[in-house]
């Protein structure tokens, strides 16, 4: 093990956690109340999907193995990333953004059990 990435490591697994958890609580609100979709919610998608494959990275290089719940999350955000890029109704885009990053936020949870 590590001892930098293992005192690295939890700072940014929380902060993943942290945009992951604004980033439901944001599309959500916004699906709701309909809302248009900004530049903004744009970066917030970019800024989580990096943060999760830092924490990924980290994860890895702390336990010497892939955690195979962080690579799904991983995978249903860069999917739910590309996914919502597609669309053009913004209630779609929204509820997408949801429902996957939800998933990835379910799989950030449980990797640490």
């Amino acid at each position: 093990m590590n001892v930098p990435f293992s005192i690295i490591e939890p700072f940014f697994h929380f902060l993943s956690i942290s945009i992951l958890i604004y980033l439901c609580l944001l599309s959500l609100f916004k699906y709701i109340k309909k809302s248009e979709y900004s530049l903004f919610v744009f970066r917030v998608t970019i800024f989580s999907v990096i943060f999760y494959g830092v924490d990924l990275i980290l994860n890895t290089i702390k336990n010497e193995m892939f955690s195979k719940t962080l690579v799904l999350g991983l995978f249903f955000s860069i999917l739910g990333f590309i996914i919502h890029n597609e669309q053009l109704k913004k209630e779609k885009k929204f509820f997408r953004l949801f429902v996957f990053f939800g998933l990835a936020l379910i799989c950030s949870f449980l990797s640490n059990t």
